[in-house]
């Protein structure tokens, strides 16, 4: 995970709502999940999950797959 975007929307649903849990999908992820937590990012999906080689994940991202595993995850 890379930018400012993700830490921004954390920031945001949080000041907005502080129980509703906010997830980040991102090619990869290389923070452990205490980083994660401290910018109040509950979980992250990474697509380099589904598909290890970045360049493979990049041309073919399987997003409907993380959908479904959000839902699953947290929807249920």
């Amino acid at each position: 995970m890379h930018g400012k975007a993700p830490v921004g929307v954390a920031r945001a649903a949080a000041a907005h709502d502080l129980t509703v849990p906010v997830v980040a999908v991102a090619g990869r992820c290389t923070l452990t999940e205490a980083e994660l937590h401290r910018v109040g990012i509950a979980w992250t999906y990474a697509l380099t999950e589904l598909e290890p080689d970045l360049a493979r994940c990049i041309a073919s991202a399987r997003l409907e797959r993380v959908a479904e595993h959000i839902a699953a995850d947290w929807l249920a």
